[in-house]
């Protein structure tokens, strides 16, 4: 099978000259996304530590002046404070320098690597606006960063990130993930692999256990599948038997979720933009398992309505194509969430620990 994606960029490496020049370029470009990350933070570094060498001076003259009041100790324990504090704020620079250089190395590598292939990177991207399960929870939703065709067959791979809570409780998640396009519009499944799960699914969302259905071997051993409540059967007729060969064979590291007329393929950290297995590995995955589950997603029709289905609301209408439009009944387009009892076991187990606590607390005080 002949490799799409050229990989090539990812493996050249980038010279600390080139990552200024590029850094020096996208900050006179005035491009959106990239004039934040041209900010240095070495002022930043710098003040915080020259606040704390003021500090531990004016202690140690403090103290020397307490104990000796002897001019020249002050003043030799003044400079020997304020020189230390020097040297670190050069070592912090330096490596912070190093550390921002460093990402201006991916980022340019990135940038090629998009040319080369006819995609468009992008450090961060705002709410990108797919249906699948990780892309409508929390607040401050953006990939940071992601690369991203127009034609595919992957459309979309990069790091998703979003917030829970607020303040002091605020929570950031991060995971990372990979769009295919479908030529039509299939019901909602979900592919939970075993293999990255600990107790229950790592999944962000849970669905009801009654919509777990069974594929047969191997695939159960790999994977728990999830369908709609009565779709079982579409679900054999789109997971055919060289299909799931490929799934057990190649992608049982990952979640993957059917929504819609999109792919979508999860982890916490296998698809690293900037490592060419990635996309060596969608390339594959594009040509076997998207190939597959698209030309299902063609040839499949939902018996429980007459009505074409309408296009998911925020993506772009799709034109039609010659016979009946692929279709899904209202109850086969989303899966019903469920509880999280990992979730709910872990609250249970910190009201306990509140709850101990007070009552020492309080036996503290009889006491």
């Amino acid at each position: 099978m002949n490799q799409i994606i050229d990989t090539t960029p990812l493996e050249r490496r980038v010279t600390r000259r080139e990552a200024r020049d590029f850094r020096t370029a996208m900050a006179e470009s005035g491009n959106a996304g990239w004039g934040s990350l041209s900010v240095s933070g070495n002022a930043t570094i710098a003040a915080l530590i020259g606040g704390l060498t003021t500090v531990a001076v004016l202690l140690v003259v403090g103290i020397v002046w307490i104990f000796n009041r002897s001019p020249e100790l002050l003043l030799l324990a003044a400079a020997g404070v304020a020189f230390g504090g020097l040297i670190m704020v050069a070592i912090f620079a330096m490596m912070n320098r190093d550390r921002r250089l460093s990402l201006w190395k991916q980022h340019l590598t990135c940038v090629r690597f998009a040319e080369r292939n006819g995609f468009v990177y992008r450090p961060e991207t705002p709410g990108p606006r797919y249906p699948g399960l990780i892309f409508n929870l929390g607040n401050g939703r953006a990939t940071e960063p992601g690369i991203f065709s127009d034609d595919g067959p992957v459309v979309a791979c990069g790091r998703y990130k979003w917030e829970t809570g607020s303040g002091d409780d605020s929570k950031t998640h991060r995971w990372q993930y990979a769009a295919i396009r479908l030529p039509g519009t299939l019901p909602h499944m979900v592919l939970d692999a075993r293999s990255n799960n600990r107790l229950g699914t790592n999944l962000p969302v849970a669905y009801r256990s009654d919509q777990r259905v069974s594929l047969g071997q191997p695939l159960d051993k790999h994977f728990t599948a999830y369908a709609p409540s009565g779709y079982g059967f579409d679900a054999y007729y789109i997971f055919t038997p060289d299909l799931i060969a490929y799934l057990v064979d190649a992608s049982r590291a990952f979640d993957l979720e059917i929504v819609d007329d999109w792919l979508f393929v999860y982890s916490r950290s296998g698809l690293d933009i900037t490592a060419p297995r990635t996309w060596q590995q969608l390339d594959w995955l594009a040509q076997t398992v998207g190939a597959r589950v698209g030309s299902r997603s063609e040839s499949y029709r939902d018996h429980r309505v007459g009505e074409p289905a309408m296009d998911a609301p925020g993506l772009t209408p799709r034109p039609a194509p010659t016979g009946p439009p692929p279709q899904v009944a209202p109850r086969g387009r989303r899966l019903r969430t469920g509880v999280k009892w990992t979730a709910i076991a872990g609250g249970i187990l910190y009201g306990i620990y509140l709850l101990i606590s007070l009552i020492a607390k309080i036996a503290e005080w009889v006491g």
